[in-house]
């Protein structure tokens, strides 16, 4: 769901990741329960980017439910994975 043109919401289940589009690139805030990718990517190329367009992924913090599907989008897309330093732990 677009939230502001550079904005957008996927809502996984239990929690929500959120898409930051910036001059093409895009950025992941948080990634879901594992297996959330396909749904992520799909909507990624929904709003007519490529998966390739997926630069930076940030995960505020490491639960299950917002790392989960971080691994499998980095392979996919070769993002760059951002967390604090006491979360990356």
């Amino acid at each position: 769901m677009q939230i502001t043109p550079d904005l957008h919401l996927i809502s996984l289940s239990i929690v929500n990741a959120f898409v930051i589009v910036d001059e093409g690139e895009i950025t992941l805030i948080d990634s879901g329960l594992p297996k959330n990718e396909k749904k992520i990517l799909k909507y990624v190329e929904s709003i007519g980017r490529k998966p390739s367009d997926h630069n930076h992924m940030l995960i505020t913090h490491s639960d299950g439910d917002h790392i989960g599907s971080a691994k499998a989008l980095r392979e996919l897309t070769g993002a760059k994975i951002y967390a604090s330093a006491f979360e990356a732990e």
